[in-house]
C-alpha cells in the first residue's frame, strides 16, 4: 500500500501576511511615485497611445503625487475612481492592523458578502470598463 503524496493546503492567508503584503505594496507604490517625481523617468499609457482614451489608471501617478502634498482636490481631479478604490484598500488594511493588534486574531474576518468575494474580478472589470466609458465619453 502506498501513502498518498503530501499536498500543502492553501487556505486563507493569515492576518500577518495581509498586513505585511499591504505594507510592502504601499512602500513599492510610494517608491514608484518618488522615482517618477524626482527623475526624468516617465511611464506612458499604452491605451492612451493606441486609442486616445484614458485607461482606469491614467492620472494615478499624478494623483499619488498630489496626495503626497496633501492636495486631495488635486488628487480627485487626476483620478477620482482610483482615489476612492485606494481609500477603500487603505481602510481595509487598517482594519487588518486593528484585528491583528487589538483583537489578537490570526485569520481575518470577512467584511464582504460571499458573492463579492467569489466574483471580485467581475466587479473590478465592470467597474473599470464603466469608469473608462464615463471618463472618456461623459466627462470629456
Amino acid at each position: 500500500m502506498t501513502t498518498p503524496p503530501i499536498v500543502p493546503q492553501l487556505g486563507k492567508p493569515s492576518l500577518r501576511d495581509n498586513v505585511l503584503a499591504g505594507f510592502v505594496a504601499g512602500l513599492v507604490g510610494m517608491g514608484l511615485v518618488g522615482l517618477l517625481r524626482f527623475t526624468p523617468v516617465h511611464l506612458p499609457c499604452g491605451m492612451l497611445i493606441l486609442t486616445g482614451w484614458q485607461c482606469p489608471f491614467c492620472g494615478g501617478t499624478r494623483m499619488a503625487d498630489s496626495l503626497l502634498h496633501f492636495d486631495v482636490v488635486g488628487a480627485w481631479r487626476h483620478n477620482s475612481a482610483l482615489l476612492i478604490v485606494g481609500a477603500l484598500f487603505v481602510a481595509r488594511w487598517l482594519g487588518w492592523c486593528v484585528e491583528l493588534l487589538f483583537l489578537k486574531r490570526t485569520i481575518p474576518a470577512y467584511w464582504t458578502p460571499a458573492a463579492v468575494r467569489r466574483l471580485w474580478w467581475v466587479w473590478a472589470l465592470v467597474g473599470g470598463i464603466a469608469w473608462v466609458l464615463i471618463r472618456n465619453l461623459a466627462l470629456s
